[in-house]
């Protein structure tokens, strides 16, 4: 159970992050039963311990996808820069709180996208802003959006940054199918480290055909998705990547999929 910290709103709560401690926000009954889960260690633990594994004291890490900040702040503690993404204004403001509530100084904070050019684009809710499930892939036929802006990462952060140990984590709810080849141009320094979600139910959800056919066109693009990525390791080979999304989708293993990461790095030359 999360303790109530006195010193801080009532709005605001102390939570246990793999043996790590923050105060989050909890004004929203969403965000309190998330941060129980995280209290509880059911929130997504691999990537966690992927943090530990892959972060240290000398490197940057890029969060593309913050949402509140639970990767964020974590990797706060890790490294010695955070640079955080979040498009979506709802999650934005909970997320610049939760920075806030912890003194944390190592962060910095966007409230806009990231994308291969500077625009301006439309964010589609799926239930309700702020989430974690805004996309720029309309699946549920949303009503509503935001207006967002966008911007490419190299504007934003210095060349010397992006050239030395980055760690880049980017969850970005199916865009990733598009944008991620264009971005490949980042992942040439041999030094970066690439933690990146998938969503192939998302890229179902849109497709075209019945269910085999989407199935094989969806793991087809996801092994494409990594291919056009210049790391030559990668937490999957390709034939369980294609096999694993091709199943998930026919089958409809959402449990399987929905966080499905892949963790990419450079061997001989690299870190």
């Amino acid at each position: 159970m999360a303790m109530t910290d006195p010193s801080t709103s009532p709005k605001n709560a102390a939570f246990t992050m793999h043996q790590q401690q923050f105060i989050c926000g909890i004004d929203n009954p969403l965000y309190e039963k998330f941060w129980n889960r995280v209290n509880r260690g059911q929130w997504e633990p691999e990537t966690l311990q992927t943090f530990d594994t892959c972060l240290n004291e000398n490197m940057v890490t890029v969060d593309i996808g913050a949402w509140i900040g639970p990767t964020t702040l974590y990797a706060s503690r890790k490294c010695r820069k955070v640079y955080a993404f979040e498009p979506d204004a709802v999650a934005f403001a909970e997320l610049k709180k939760n920075v806030a509530n912890n003194n944390i100084e190592n962060v910095e904070l966007f409230n806009l996208a990231i994308d291969f050019q500077k625009s301006d684009r439309c964010l589609y809710k799926k239930t309700a802003f702020g989430d974690s499930m805004s996309s720029f892939i309309d699946v549920a036929g949303a009503a509503e959006f935001q207006k967002i802006s966008s911007d490419r990462l190299d504007n934003l952060v210095a060349a010397d940054v992006l050239a030395g140990d980055v760690f880049y984590k980017i969850d970005i709810e199916g865009y990733e199918y598009d944008l991620m080849p264009k971005l490949a141009y980042l992942f040439n320094n041999k030094k970066c480290i690439l933690y990146l979600s998938v969503h192939p139910m998302i890229l179902a959800g849109v497709a075209k055909g019945n269910r085999l056919l989407r199935s094989w066109n969806t793991a087809k693009k996801t092994l494409a998705l990594r291919k056009a990525l210049p790391f030559d390791q990668c937490s999957r080979s390709n034939i369980q990547l294609f096999y694993d999304i091709f199943m998930g989708v026919l089958f409809r293993r959402h449990w399987k999929l929905d966080n499905m990461s892949l963790l990419l790095s450079h061997g001989r030359g690299g870190r």
